[in-house]
């Protein structure tokens, strides 16, 4: 699981192994299931810009508006397609607090997601 945010850091990441949730960031933690306080699911949205799904994008729109359309079908596809470059990506995220007040914002596939909250209990 990644790291994004909380009182460990920015980066780093978090694994459940011998029956301890453990944390390696900044600094370092590793926590049984009672000495967490809360797990709060939930998803987050990521919107990035892909350069290569644009272009693609362009040159099909465009050489098909353009077979349509002429010139003026061509800078309408060009530009449909470049914005079609964006795309939004959706992760599971759990938010989890320590007895100690710490904190820890992760990233977690649905299986890790699965897994940390049945490790809370």
């Amino acid at each position: 699981m990644k790291i994004t945010s909380g009182t460990f850091g920015i980066k780093g990441s978090a694994f459940i192994g011998g029956g301890r949730l453990h944390v390696e960031s900044s600094k370092k933690g590793s926590y049984k299931p009672e000495e967490i306080r809360r797990v709060e699911a939930g998803e987050v949205s990521d919107r990035q810009f892909s350069l290569g799904r644009a272009l693609m994008g362009a040159a099909f729109l465009g050489l098909l508006l353009a077979l349509v359309a002429g010139p003026l079908g061509f800078l309408a596809g060009v530009v449909l397609g470049a914005l079609g470059g964006f795309a939004s990506e959706k992760h599971n995220s759990a938010e989890i607090e320590f007895v100690d007040g710490n904190s820890v914002r992760l990233i977690c596939t649905d299986r890790a997601l699965h897994k940390l909250i049945k490790f809370k209990g």
